[in-house]
């Protein structure tokens, strides 16, 4: 599969990016190539362009950097954009982004250096991977560039570029752009662009303007249930790091639960809790009304009140879909969400591992009623006595759905200490690990252990 330059979004002209030249790290030490997902998505040629561009032997046909707006932390930004990032071109196969993260200052980097970090770059890198593999929508990376190259944030650190790649760039920022400038003829043709491009089955829809936000709404919802249910905290839910496909990306201090808590913030920027565990179901539907005020006047009012309705239907159906599934559950029974909830209500009193409590269902399905509260595991028993599927399927579907690995604040920290010292041995056990989340290897063992006292749940701060 080869790569399609420049992106089919620079089309639509300089109102909505700037054309930019790549600027290539100083004194780059490495390049680290993510094997699998390059077999699966690249043909070698393709592979050898991508590496001289990172290197600066090649340019792209054209970058871009695209802007957008957004509301952080609740508080509306009229223009942000891509101030380190640049698109350059597609998968064309897969229509699957080519974008690179640190790529140099663009004309919306405002005070930044247009850089990325070591540290940054590893945890993207990672945690695309892991949420590949669990099933969730996500960016993912086919690259990394280490150099000597100096870049301050709290201290001088290395630059670094990521290679990522998705099904879109497009995010709720875009829109609020082109609505908060009365931009409107603008706003229709990026509308226009997006459903040609993402949802073209729409197209000859006489409400396909409502329709696509419909899909926005959903997708939203779906993402943040897959969310809830692994333990994932976001960390910084703004909404210009939300995409219209219902993707998960721009990764920043995000954190998978570990002991249980349900006001866990993964962000120590976050002095409100604004995107504490608990609240990101909130904040997907927040995200999705402000999409809907941008498009006021394109679509009724109240079909848009009737769709961000839509929203805690969808979120709820697949939530509890997710943690039918987690428990080994085929079928539906009106006590489920109690069932649940019990059980994350004494996960949270008992400070127990989020990930290693839904693992251990597999063990009291098995016989093993020592673990978690006797009670309760009564209750369990009881409900699978009404499931009509075998003991055995019931035990699989659990294994299935239940990741004996998650992605630890604590072990991405080791990595990412002996990646800047050149070591990637560490760095290619995670990320083996990552991609197999439900198996377990018994050679790696310290990487399924909690992470020390003082080290769980461990939040990260914003700068990369």
């Amino acid at each position: 599969m080869n790569i399609k330059e420049p992106h089919p979004f620079e089309s639509l002209g300089e109102k909505f990016s700037s054309v930019v030249e790549f600027q290539e790290l100083k004194g780059i030490q490495s390049i680290y190539l993510n094997k699998s997902f390059i077999k699966e998505s690249l043909d070698p040629v393709s592979v050898t362009r991508l590496e001289n561009i990172l290197r600066g032997s090649e340019q792209p046909d054209q970058g871009i950097s695209m802007v957008y707006a957004g509301h952080q932390f609740g508080q509306q930004v009229p223009q942000l954009g891509d101030g380190r990032g640049l698109m350059i071109g597609m998968i064309k196969d897969l229509k699957l982004d080519l974008h690179i993260k640190g790529a140099g200052k663009t004309p919306y980097s405002r005070f930044g250096d247009g850089r990325a970090v070591t540290r940054s770059v590893i945890r993207e890198y990672l945690v695309g991977e892991a949420m590949h593999a669990l099933n969730i929508p996500t960016s993912r990376a086919l690259m990394m560039v280490f150099s000597n190259e100096p870049v301050f944030r709290e201290t001088t650190e290395k630059g670094s570029q990521l290679l990522r790649t998705s099904k879109t760039h497009i995010r709720f920022g875009h829109f609020e752009y082109f609505a908060f400038t009365n931009q409107k003829e603008e706003l229709y043709r990026l509308l226009d662009w997006c459903i040609e491009n993402y949802f073209s089955e729409l197209s000859d829809d006489k409400e396909k303007y409502a329709a696509f936000f419909r899909e926005i709404v959903q997708r939203t919802a779906w993402m943040i249930a897959d969310w809830q249910s692994i333990g994932f905290c976001h960390g910084v839910m703004n909404t210009d790091n939300m995409n219209i496909l219902g993707e998960t990306f721009d990764y920043g201090p995000y954190g998978f639960m570990e002991t249980y808590n349900s006001k866990h913030v993964c962000n120590h920027t976050d002095t409100q809790a604004r995107y504490s565990y608990q609240n990101q179901p909130l904040i997907g539907l927040w995200n999705c009304s402000v999409l809907a005020k941008t498009l006021e006047e394109v679509i009724d009012g109240a079909i848009l009140e009737g769709h961000l309705k839509e929203y805690e239907i969808e979120f709820q159906s697949k939530l509890l879909q997710n943690f039918r599934n987690k428990l080994g559950l085929f079928e539906e029974d009106k006590n489920d969400p109690f069932l649940i909830q019990e059980l994350l209500n004494l996960m949270e009193t008992n400070h127990l591992d989020f990930t290693t409590s839904f693992q251990n269902l597999e063990s009291i399905l098995a016989g093993d009623h020592s673990i978690i509260d006797k009670e309760w595991v009564n209750k369990f028993a009881a409900r699978h006595d009404k499931e009509s599927t075998s003991l055995e399927d019931r035990i699989q579907h659990c294994k299935a759905h239940n990741p004996k690995f998650i992605l630890r604040n604590y072990h991405i920290q080791n990595v990412i200490e002996a990646a800047e010292q050149g070591d990637f041995t560490k760095l290619e056990s995670l990320e083996s690990m990552a991609k197999n989340p439900f198996e377990q290897f018994e050679n790696l063992k310290e990487y399924y252990q909690p992470s020390p006292p003082g080290f769980n749940n461990l939040p990260l701060s914003c700068s990369s």
